[in-house]
């Protein structure tokens, strides 16, 4: 965006921005917590993904409740995520993808109640005064599927060095554990095997009266 569009100003909410354009900016906040005033009505889009493995539905509700008030009237709020409990284990026939049906599993734990918050309609954000505008479920076409598969890795590659400076023996079983998954998932991949996670994209208005 910084760099198709004229004069456009990113605003980053994150703790893990390394580099960025000069119009691109970073600002640590808790967003569970209201925003100061000074970012009030501020924004034509919001952008939200992956907070499956943060919020219970009570959360979800402080979340919407905070970011609304940094959305202009009319604008737009757009939320992505993975629909991780409905995950499948896939591999070609005449395949054994063991390791494949392990990162499958691993996929499914999240909080518990929620397949009770992520709604494949509107539901989850009406009751804080946003209007619908266009939701839908999808899955990753192959050509993605390499990309997903390689974030994975790289999160399990963050999770394995953090266990490498612990002397205790269960995370250092943990960490054998780990490296010995994805070095099978790799292999299992090359083979055709994958986990198809589908994804689900919300799209929401900010009522002009709100």
């Amino acid at each position: 965006m910084s760099l198709n569009f004229n004069n456009p100003n990113g605003y980053i909410f994150d703790r893990n921005l390394r580099a960025a354009f000069a119009n691109v900016s970073l600002y640590e906040h808790n967003t569970f917590q209201p925003f100061p005033v000074e970012y009030h009505g501020k924004y034509d889009i919001v952008n939200v993904r992956f907070m499956i493995t943060l919020l219970d539905k009570e959360k979800v509700r402080l979340l919407l409740r905070s970011l609304k008030m940094i959305l202009k009237p009319d604008d737009i709020l757009q939320w992505f995520e993975p629909i991780a409990f409905n995950v499948k284990a896939v591999a070609p026939e005449g395949i054994e993808a063991p390791w494949n049906s392990k990162v499958a599993e691993i996929m499914r734990f999240n909080p518990p109640d929620c397949a009770n918050w992520i709604t494949l309609n509107c539901d989850m954000v009406k009751p804080e005064g946003y209007e619908a505008v266009a939701w839908d479920e999808f899955h990753l076409q192959e050509i993605h599927r390499l990309i997903w598969m390689q974030t994975c890795l790289m999160g399990m590659t963050e999770v394995v060095a953090g266990l490498a400076q612990s002397t205790d023996e269960a995370d250092r079983a943990k960490r054998e554990g780990l490296e010995q998954l994805m070095v099978g998932w790799e292999k299992e991949y090359e083979q055709g095997a994958y986990a198809d996670m589908p994804w689900y994209f919300l799209v929401t208005r900010k009522p002009l009266e709100a």
